[in-house]
């Protein structure tokens, strides 16, 4: 992403991750791997809506996953001294663990890539046949927001995330991060919103390298429906860490990586 931070960003991701680690992974952000932590718990708090919900079954991660294509969210919650990662079908109203479920990109998901230098962070030229999953609901793909509603109120301190978003998202509120780590798939990958008068703004993009500036914030106990882009057909593995800052800290408290799997459909 091009931001005036990016250099500087650049230089010190290497040293942030290799630090990473070394530490706890509640207390520092954590290098990309394939510990995705543990399994959604039955005690976690639910916003009330999302009562219903049931678990689905633990298989061991051999097993073949499920195929996710209507509307589903990446969740993240923060209890119990904890992160928890869940990805939630919300047709079924099941909750799976990361590990277990797979996120369909169908073959109508195929547009040719806009005109205009603001979709470059795409990756591909105007014109180009890419694959994108609407932030708006359109019947036959899958709807994915990113999620926080299932937040206990009130356990993360406010703060002004103006700065930090380099200006993307402006206010004080207890802010929700999801950052991206890395990308593994055959091509490039971005996430990004379409606003008032067709205004872009990019969260995620891959196509000019992942810097701190990959991220996408969310207040507590709301979701944000995203444009999730590829541009070649395949499976992708995208990798992201979760924080936000806790009451009386300076520092955020990290989630352990958690990989978010798509398949993209010819």
């Amino acid at each position: 992403m091009n931001f005036l931070t990016r250099r500087s960003a650049l230089l010190t991701l290497p040293l942030l991750l290799a630090s990473a680690a070394i530490a706890a992974p509640d207390s520092a952000p954590p290098a990309t791997g394939e510990d995705e932590g543990p399994a959604p718990s039955e005690i976690r708090h639910r916003a009330p809506w999302h009562q219903n919900r049931r678990l689905a079954p633990q298989q061991d991660r051999s097993f073949p996953r499920t195929t996710l294509e209507t509307s589903a969210e990446l969740g993240a919650a923060y209890t119990g001294g904890t992160w928890e990662h869940f990805i939630a079908d919300l047709t079924t109203d099941t909750e799976y663990a990361p590990w277990q479920a797979v996120l369909k990109v169908a073959p109508a998901a195929k547009v040719a890539r806009p005109a205009g230098t603001q979709f470059d962070f795409l990756g591909v030229p105007a014109g180009e046949t890419i694959s994108i999953l609407p932030q708006f609901q359109r019947a036959g793909l899958l709807y994915l927001a990113v999620s926080n509603e299932d937040q206990v109120g009130g356990t993360f301190s406010s703060y002004d995330v103006t700065t930090e978003s380099g200006g993307r998202v402006k206010g004080t509120a207890p802010w929700v991060k999801w950052r991206l780590l890395a990308v593994k798939g055959p091509g490039a990958f971005s996430a990004y919103t379409l606003g008032s008068f067709g205004k872009v703004t990019t969260w995620f993009s891959n196509a000019d390298g992942i810097d701190q500036n990959d991220a996408v914030w969310v207040k507590e106990r709301e979701d944000l429906h995203l444009n999730w882009a590829f541009t070649k057909p395949g499976f992708y593995r995208v990798v992201a860490v979760v924080s936000a800052y806790l009451p009386g800290q300076t520092q955020p408290v990290y989630s352990r990586p958690v990989i978010y799997r798509f398949s993209v459909e010819p």
